[in-house]
């Protein structure tokens, strides 16, 4: 009898829950409740992501020292094709077999600091491990890729620094490269229709749209839209080369309206 009377409790009790949770005042608790639920869930996530990229995956790697990474990685059509361990690797077969690609990258890893995982952007095999890697000064406060789709325009952040570092002299950035890393890093598949929009530290800054040309110099950067009926190589120098002069006297520019701030 007592048991019974407890199951009709225990039934009652659940109805008036049930019949709670159906109301709005229930229906706006149950909300909030799996809204919070989420919303530590994504912080959870977010907390291991961080800790496996920062900690975690570096500390493997400098105790295996680089073991189980690739230094030169081949690419074409925005897929990495082929990776070797090292130079030797790579030039024993790409030096007897006829491969076709876009670009080269080779990057010379840092054991503990991802921000130092300078990554060079060749159309030939180089050995680094003889030639120096130079680091350009540019610096970035906003990188960021664009492109229009049926919803509106949706727009993705370009880390240059990590986890691989392509903030070095001589390193050219084209359609082929953002293909490559929009590919790798957020599988996407990118059309030829695309803007790029950045500023650097000293608050230069541009909106270019695909055909362009960016290079890293020693000091700054240049870039320039590329008109599509310009195809000779020789014209393309020129205004690298005039976009690099009118870059230079800008950069001296700031640097004395620096000093005469700090002054």
């Amino acid at each position: 009898m007592i048991f019974n009377f407890l199951d009709i409790r225990l039934w009652v009790g659940i109805g008036m829950f049930l019949i709670f949770l159906k109301s709005e005042k229930g229906n706006e608790i149950m909300k909030n409740v799996i809204f919070k639920i989420s919303w530590k869930l994504l912080e959870c996530h977010t907390l291991i992501n961080e800790f496996y990229k920062k900690t975690l995956r570096p500390k493997f790697h400098e105790l295996t020292d680089n073991y189980f990474r690739k230094s030169i990685i081949i690419v074409k059509n925005g897929e990495e094709i082929l990776s070797f361990k090292n130079y030797m690797e790579a030039s024993n077969l790409l030096n007897n077999e006829e491969i076709n690609y876009d670009f080269i990258l080779h990057t010379k890893f840092n054991k503990t600091d991802s921000k130092k995982n300078y990554t060079t952007i060749t159309d030939k095999l180089v050995n680094y491990d003889e030639e120096n890697i130079e680091v350009s000064d540019i610096g970035f406060i906003i990188f960021q890729l664009s492109f229009k789709t049926d919803n509106g325009v949706e727009k993705y952040e370009i880390n240059m620094k990590e986890p691989k570092n392509y903030l070095v002299k001589d390193n050219v950035l084209k359609s082929n490269f953002f293909k490559y890393y929009m590919k790798k890093t957020y599988q996407i598949d990118l059309a030829d229709d695309f803007n790029i929009f950045y500023m650097t530290n000293d608050m230069n800054q541009s909106n270019l749209t695909n055909p362009f040309f960016i290079k890293f110099n020693d000091v700054g950067l240049t870039s320039f839209p590329i008109k599509k009926e310009i195809t000779d190589e020789k014209e393309v120098r020129k205004q690298e080369e005039k976009d690099y002069k009118t870059n230079l006297i800008s950069n001296i520019i700031n640097q004395e309206k620096l000093k005469e701030h700090i002054e």
